[in-house]
């Protein structure tokens, strides 16, 4: 299981601004919410982290949470990426934005925002553990727009929702917006106990052809969509999932740290913003600088190993290519990465032999600061109809 040493530089960086949130979403997977237990990185320590970015190649750099606008220094945080002269991304649920939040993000410097939604409004709602939450999402997207700054939007897939795409993809072709991301939701933090929530492996054997029909419905009417990469892996759909994202048309596993960067709120690095486990943990920004974590941690190289595959995995053809998939989610499932049950290709294969796999969890695990699920994947008998 080597490491390639490659000399990279940092393209994109997503950097937590804060935990704090004014929603409940009971599928986060950062537990964000009113109350932080740490002190979080200051002002000055950000302007800091920025300019190391941007001296290591940054080219954007991602806001995310929590909720950002509620810093009271959140417009100088934006202002201090785009003084840099780099592209200053913002991922909000939108809550608290209205006109003037909007044009004044626009004045600090913000290039882009990604508001989030995740179904009809019922649906929505309820996931965000807030009344309203649905509608004042779509009032953000609207204010953005009036306020120039391009927008698009991001959809956690989970089992109450996915099936409702659909009617989603119609309702968000109507917005003008610059894209649309679906990624599936990762069983970790609120996600670890939110069991109703949890997809199943075999449940991709009917999502996949459903997230590829949207894709391609989408795109002839001219709304780019992404399948993030903890999503599909080798199926009969893997070149409509993969169509705007990757010049082969189909995944090269786990991109971790290849040319993009996570700093949590707290100053601590990971390849990924989806990775939390104390393994992947590359460095602390208050103690370590970036250049030296970025150039000599191991943690900050995950998407450069060869192939670090095991158990089903390490037997499928396209081990060497796809290496196991997204690490966060294999992880997350089953405490390691290089194995993860969350595949389209694996689903088939199984179902080919009359099986399927199923997760069953045990109690959560106090891994890293947002918590994981211990599951045993059980392969049993594909039920006939």
């Amino acid at each position: 299981m080597g490491i390639r040493r490659v000399a990279r530089t940092i393209q994109t960086a997503f950097v937590e601004t804060t935990l704090r949130c004014d929603q409940a979403c009971s599928f986060c997977g950062s537990r964000a919410g009113r109350h932080v237990p740490y002190e979080e990185l200051s002002s000055d320590e950000l302007r800091d982290v920025f300019a190391q970015l941007v001296r290591l190649g940054a080219e954007s750099i991602t806001l995310i949470g929590g909720e950002t606008y509620l810093r009271e220094d959140w417009l100088d945080i934006i202002g201090a990426v785009h003084t840099l002269g780099v592209e200053c991304t913002l991922i909000t649920a939108g809550g608290a934005v209205d006109e003037r939040v909007a044009q004044r993000a626009r004045e600090a410097g913000l290039d882009r925002v990604a508001v989030s939604l995740d179904g009809p409004a019922d649906i929505h709602d309820k996931l965000r553990g807030t009344a309203g939450s649905y509608d004042r999402a779509h009032r953000a997207i609207e204010a953005f727009r009036r306020a120039g700054v391009p927008v698009g939007c991001n959809t956690q897939l989970n089992a109450s929702n996915w099936r409702e795409l659909p009617v989603l993809a119609d309702v968000l072709l109507g917005k003008g917006l610059y894209g649309w991301q679906l990624q599936l939701m990762i069983p970790m933090g609120r996600a670890s106990t939110a069991k109703s929530l949890w997809i199943q492996p075999y449940d991709l054997l009917e999502m996949i052809p459903l997230v590829a029909s949207v894709i391609d419905y989408c795109d002839a009417k001219g709304l780019r969509v992404n399948a993030a990469c903890n999503l599909g892996y080798f199926g009969p759909h893997e070149h409509s999932l993969r169509k705007f994202t990757s010049e082969q048309g189909y995944t090269r596993g786990c991109g971790a740290g290849v040319s993009m960067i996570s700093i949590d709120s707290a100053g601590n690095m990971a390849g990924c913003a989806a990775l939390d486990a104390r393994e992947t943990c590359g460095g602390n920004v208050r103690i370590q600088s970036i250049v030296d974590c970025w150039e000599g941690a191991e943690e900050l190289r995950l998407g450069l190993v060869r192939n670090p595959t095991w158990g089903y995995c390490a037997g499928c053809y396209y081990a060497s290519i796809c290496r196991g998939g997204c690490s966060a989610t294999a992880i997350a499932v089953t405490g390691r990465r290089g194995n993860n049950p969350y595949c389209h290709h694996r689903a088939l294969e199984l179902a080919s032999h009359g099986l399927r796999e199923r997760l069953v969890a045990h109690d959560a695990a106090p891994e890293g600061r947002r918590g994981y699920v211990r599951f045993d994947v059980v392969v049993e008998p594909l039920p006939t109809a």
